[in-house]
């Protein structure tokens, strides 16, 4: 217990040091991947988090493959709202890093519509933020400024 609690320590520790390490983080995307009998939401969301290395290390391709892998998943079991709004807003983000923000328009606004009805407050900002991320990609910089202006205080307050 004892070495267990000073190797957290010393990981808070080094944290900054840690940063953008991807080697470390490859090592422990593959610690979390057999970590016996995980539940379906633990597993999408190591899936996001490869993702996300994936998208670190500028392997647009596999990023967008592992997407669309696990879009049809969620599919397959009928998983939740919450799930697919976060792979629309992970498509919409890569499709920005990409250099293509205005393929994720639709997707975006999809996103937004989704999580607004099903009010999903963790979502709905996600999407906001996807949506504002589309919107300066294609030079729309006063709508997404409008659009944070509008979004931001309600996100303070609580309101929604």
């Amino acid at each position: 217990m004892v070495s267990r609690t000073i190797r957290i320590t010393a990981c808070r520790n080094s944290h900054t040091q840690c940063r953008g390490d991807l080697a470390s983080a490859e090592r422990l995307i593959a610690l979390l991947r057999v970590a016996p009998g995980a539940d379906p939401e633990l597993t999408f969301q190591i899936s996001m988090l490869e993702v996300d290395y994936l998208v670190r290390k500028e392997l647009y391709t596999s990023a967008f493959e592992m997407i669309e892998h696990l879009a049809d998943e969620c599919e397959k079991q009928d998983a939740d709202v919450y799930q697919r709004i976060r792979l629309l807003c992970a498509k919409v983000f890569l499709f920005a890093k990409c250099g293509r923000p205005q393929k994720g328009f639709t997707l975006a606004l999809r996103a937004t519509t989704a999580a607004l009805q099903g009010k999903i407050i963790p979502a709905l900002w996600e999407a906001v933020a996807a949506l504002a991320v589309v919107l300066i990609g294609v030079s729309q910089f006063k709508s997404a400024t409008q659009l944070l202006e509008v979004a931001i205080p309600q996100v303070i307050l609580g309101i929604m």
